[in-house]
């Protein structure tokens, strides 16, 4: 018959003093995707304070739309929202025209609308796919590209 071995517990509280540590996190942090920044002020694990810089993808779209033709500043449009541009020059167009006076045909709406909702799903997929890839299921978000 095998000896018992006992285990006698023991206290791992270790009773150590740490200053406040202020971490950066962002703009280029993969967590933030560079559209913000976070100050943080932790004591151990406890966030103390937090300061936050929003405004990073500022690209003065209107500034530079100002000396542009109404045809010129589609390209601008297109980049405003990188997965779903579509839709921004959709808004843009519908402005224009309402401003011009001008009617689009019924077949016009029809293929605004549908290239809207278009834009709009591969836009969610491309949100919860990053955030999966953020979680750590890089698998997962090939899945939406699956042909």
């Amino acid at each position: 018959m095998a000896d018992r071995i006992e285990i006698e517990a023991r206290s791992t509280h270790l009773d150590m003093q740490a200053e406040p540590m202020l971490i950066n996190i962002g703009p280029s942090h993969p967590a933030t995707h560079a559209t913000l920044r976070f100050k943080a002020l932790l004591d151990g694990e406890t966030i103390v304070d937090l300061e936050s810089e929003f405004g990073y993808l500022h690209r003065g779209f209107e500034k530079e739309s100002e000396a542009a033709t109404w045809t010129q500043v589609i390209p601008y449009t297109d980049r405003l929202n990188y997965v779903s541009p579509l839709m921004n020059n959709v808004g843009y167009a519908m402005a224009v025209e309402k401003l011009c006076g001008i009617k689009t045909t019924e077949r016009c709406d029809y293929i605004r609308v549908i290239l809207s909702e278009l834009s709009r799903i591969i836009d969610h997929m491309v949100c919860i796919g990053t955030n999966m890839v953020d979680l750590g299921a890089l698998t997962n978000f090939w899945y939406f590209w699956k042909p």
